[in-house]
């Protein structure tokens, strides 16, 4: 009996590393510290700053008071002519960002309808915090939950087809405050 002893071939054939044996070396932005490998991706300049400075850099450069000009022209189109329609669609987590998008909605006037697609893992401050947004800002708010048996085929078809069994969440976090604003005649969605 003759034995061959067999050598893996490498994953990454341009390093000829396995990048689960030998990982690339971590990188850090040289401004903020910010890892290259984060939830988040970005990437390095040259001179090894990251886009996320670079793009607070471009913020110095912007004509806010021209932003706001069009923010303006922008929102007048949509907004309900008689002030009984909803003027805009936010889809809205609970989180900070979801907060500050109804607030600057609200300090132009607008009256936007808020929509949440619960991809069954809100946590109970989340949850919390869409009741808070509702109550402050005094918004109807719609938020659409799929049942249990739903969530499971949703997650074996997601996990089968993509890979992720949480995939039913990025497409209706997408997708459902297009219908909302389709159901109900809204064309703005911020």
């Amino acid at each position: 009996m003759t034995v061959t002893r067999v050598t893996p071939k490498p994953n990454n054939a341009a390093e000829g590393l396995d990048p689960r044996v030998s990982p690339p070396p971590m990188q850090y932005c040289r401004r903020c510290c910010y890892p290259i490998v984060a939830a988040v991706p970005i990437k390095l300049d040259a001179e090894g700053i990251c886009t996320g400075c670079r793009t607070h850099e471009e913020q110095a450069a912007i004509d806010w008071a021209e932003r706001e000009k069009w923010f303006r022209e922008l929102t007048s189109q949509y907004r309900s002519k008689d002030g009984k329609n909803y003027d805009c669609v936010i889809p809205v987590s609970g989180g900070k960002d979801s907060f500050y998008q109804v607030h600057i909605a609200r300090q132009y006037g607008l009256n936007p309808l808020l929509v949440t697609y619960n991809e069954n893992n809100t946590t109970p401050v989340g949850l919390r915090n869409l009741q808070r947004m509702r109550e402050a800002f005094g918004c109807d708010h719609i938020h659409f939950t799929p049942s249990v048996p739903v969530l499971k085929k949703l997650n074996r078809v997601g996990f089968r087809k993509m890979g992720d069994s949480d995939m039913h969440a990025h497409m209706g976090i997408e997708t459902y405050p297009i219908q909302v604003a389709a159901k109900y005649g809204i064309s703005l969605i911020i």
